[in-house]
């Protein structure tokens, strides 16, 4: 606590901007925080304001201005000024879960999601009504280790400690749509806009509910309409999560030009990013240079930290599978020993995701896409059909994706999609209603 009236004024303010993640208001976030901390250098809240500012500010600079995530001297010093922030907060104050929450980002943000966990929970254990501290376990669960109906109840209980803020309602959303209820996903981006009509993140959410239906010329023009935005107006972070969605569309309806455009645009400025050059190689792929392709999934999966990168569970896209690229390209090319070699490992990375209790289709949905590659059909056709009923509803990415070409004219493979093409059919529905009496209001 402070008895300074300024300072916490600005620690106030600091909160607020924070929480906007654009590049501009992080920047005026870390302004602020750190007047604070000039003002009463004792108020250990400032200076977990303060790491997370740094935090948000280091992840929207590096969107934003295209630095090569992998090499900025950047990237490091905001990080490492963050941490000395966190740690400054627990010196002051080992009990305030703020301080915690902070030193978790941190660690989250060097990789060590076990110390990010373990922070999160002490940071609850402190105080079990803070709404930040359930929104980033919340977030990590069912993001990151596909644990969708624990990290959908933090997120609810957060969205319960702070009704009013955006940002818990978005994220809130994203589970939702990853638990596959839909229809409270487009209420929640409702919610959202009737709160704060300028953050514009239900077109995000929107767009996202639009994908995973397979609806993907109305998701376009969602992720469309928010890049059209200001700057100012929408967050660096979500920026990404428009241009990823717009990535795969054009690479699965083989729109080459805009997808040689994307990959460009994501490759210039990130040479050494595993993620950019994935892409580049599934272009090439697309274009049936595939020597070229195989040169940069090599490349990538040179550069990645693990076979398969599953970064979010609301959909596919969010998926970058280096090793089963590389194994589906030895194996087209007769490089038999090789395939089977790389197909192996990602096997091995999404059991193990499954003996941790990773719930989410994309998992199910990865081993019925390896053993579809190697011609083991009853494998492929078990794990797909558990991926559909843990809720995957992409039939579309699934009846163009080159995985599954062993698949494609089976007469068992088009049932299950029209299954899945009837289901979502009532869902599509159902969501263009919501929108249009939303629009008539």
């Amino acid at each position: 606590l402070t008895s300074n009236f300024e300072a916490y004024n600005l620690c106030l303010q600091g909160r607020h901007f924070r929480d906007h993640e654009t590049l501009e208001s992080s920047h005026k976030a870390v302004e602020l925080f750190e007047k604070a901390v000039q003002i009463d250098p004792d108020y250990a809240l400032a200076y977990a304001g303060l790491a997370e500012a740094y935090i948000f500010l280091r992840n929207t600079s590096l969107i934003s201005e295209g630095i090569s995530w992998q090499h900025s001297q950047r990237k490091a010093d905001l990080l490492e000024k963050a941490e000395a922030a966190a740690q400054k907060a627990l010196k002051l104050d080992d009990a305030l879960a703020e301080a915690h929450v902070s030193m978790g980002l941190v660690n989250h943000n060097r990789g060590d999601k076990k110390a990010f966990l373990q922070n999160l929970r002490r940071a609850i254990e402190l105080n079990p009504h803070l709404p930040n501290a359930r929104r980033e376990l919340g977030l990590e669960l069912f993001r990151h280790h596909g644990k969708l109906r624990e990290g959908l109840t933090e997120l609810r209980e957060a969205h319960q400690l702070d009704p009013l803020s955006t940002v818990i309602l978005a994220n809130l959303g994203s589970a939702l749509l990853a638990n596959g209820l839909i229809e409270e996903t487009v209420s929640k981006a409702r919610q959202i806009r009737e709160l704060s009509p300028t953050t514009m993140d239900e077109i995000i959410l929107l767009g996202e509910v639009h994908f995973v239906l397979s609806d993907w010329r109305r998701a376009e023009r969602y992720y469309r309409k928010f890049l059209a935005l200001d700057r100012a107006h929408r967050a660096a972070t979500v920026e990404a999560f428009a241009r990823g969605p717009l990535r795969r569309i054009y690479w699965l309806e083989s729109r080459t030009q805009e997808a040689r455009k994307e990959a460009e645009r994501f490759l210039k400025p990130n040479p050494d990013l595993s993620r950019a050059i994935l892409y580049a190689g599934l272009v090439a792929d697309m274009e049936g240079d595939h020597l070229k392709a195989l040169e940069l999934f090599e490349r990538a999966y040179r550069l990645s930290s693990t076979p398969v990168e599953r970064i979010d569970y609301r959909a596919f896209w969010h998926s970058y599978e280096y090793s089963t690229w590389l194994g589906h390209t030895y194996w087209r090319l007769g490089r038999l020993k090789e395939a089977q070699e790389k197909l192996e490992e990602s096997l091995e990375f999404d059991r193990q995701r499954l003996a941790a209790g990773d719930e989410s289709p994309q998992v199910r949905i990865g081993l019925a896409e390896i053993y579809a590659i190697r011609g083991e059909k009853g494998k492929a056709y078990r794990w797909l059909q558990q991926g559909i009923e843990a809720g995957f509803l992409e039939y579309t990415f699934l009846e163009r994706h080159p995985f599954f070409a062993n698949l494609h004219d089976d007469s068992r493979f088009k049932r299950m999609m029209a299954e899945i093409k009837a289901k979502v059919g009532v869902m599509r529905h159902r969501v263009r209603e919501m929108e249009k009496e939303w629009d008539e209001l």
